[in-house]
This record gives C-alpha cells, structure tokens and sequence, in this order.
C-alpha cells in the first residue's frame, strides 16, 4: 500500500493523539491525526503543508499505535520535505542537527550561554527567533537528572 493512500483508512479515533508525546508538549502542534492524515486531503489538492507539521519529531509512534495502518509519520515526514522544498529549512533545525558544531562554537562562551538560559527575556526572544520553546532547556535536564539517577 502506498503511503498517501494509506490516509483513507484513518477513521479519527485519536489512538495516535493519545500517545504523541509531541502534541501534549507544544500547543503548536496539533497532534499526528490533524497535520498527517486529515491535512493531507487537503495537499492532494495543491494546498502546501502548514508550519505546525514541522513540529512532528516523526518519532513513528502514531504509526505503530494505528489500528488500521495509517503510515501517519511517513505522511507527515513527506508534508515536511515539501514545507521544507518551499519554505527552506528552519535556522532552528539547522542548529538542532549539528550539536557537535553548536558545542565546538559554544565552548567558549558557555557562561554566556548559561546566563542566557537563565534570562527569562532572552528565552523568550530566542523562542520567537528560533522556534525553541523558552522552557525547553529545563525539560531536557529534567530528563537527563531522571535517566542518570534510574
């Protein structure tokens, strides 16, 4: 079965929305059901995909959890190649992909680095610059406290 056709057998339950753990996070994405299967009736139309797609981390576990099949994470991967072909790539994607390069120029300014994570008002302004939720450091230690102290 083609992945776009898969689309025609999501029948809205909301299993995928339940165990995204991406749509729970951010309000600026709506959730694997909504920017996969239901937006993509409306690409086939000539529509192009809309930003919130590009918060999809295509994970793949909208796909597993689909009792009928639906290849939503492909579908949503597809709708960010084209968002991406149209709109170019995110400077927040492009920082995001080269962590060793962000380490290397980062170094010596970790200080800075550090103080501006602490600046409510830089977070703030680094969300809207960049796409990076201003919360999104304090999460990620969370995680990382979690996972060395199991």
């Amino acid at each position: 079965m083609l992945v776009r056709d898969s689309l025609d057998h999501c029948v809205k339950c909301t299993i995928c929305e339940s165990f995204c753990p991406y749509s729970q996070a951010t309000p600026l994405f709506p959730g694997p059901k909504y920017v996969g299967p239901q937006a993509e009736r409306f690409r086939r139309t000539g529509s192009s995909p809309d930003i919130s797609v590009d918060y999809c981390s295509g994970c793949g576990i909208c796909t597993q959890v689909c009792p009928h099949g639906v290849k939503i994470a492909e579908i949503n991967s597809q709708a960010r190649a084209q968002l991406w072909e149209e709109r170019g790539i995110p400077l927040r994607n492009q920082l995001i992909a080269r962590p060793s390069v962000v380490g290397r120029l980062g170094t010596p300014v970790a200080p800075l680095a550090n103080w501006t994570l602490r600046n409510r008002v830089l977070r703030r302004l680094g969300e809207r610059l960049l796409g990076i939720h201003r919360d999104a450091h304090r999460r990620w230690s969370r995680t990382r406290r979690t996972r060395s102290a199991g």
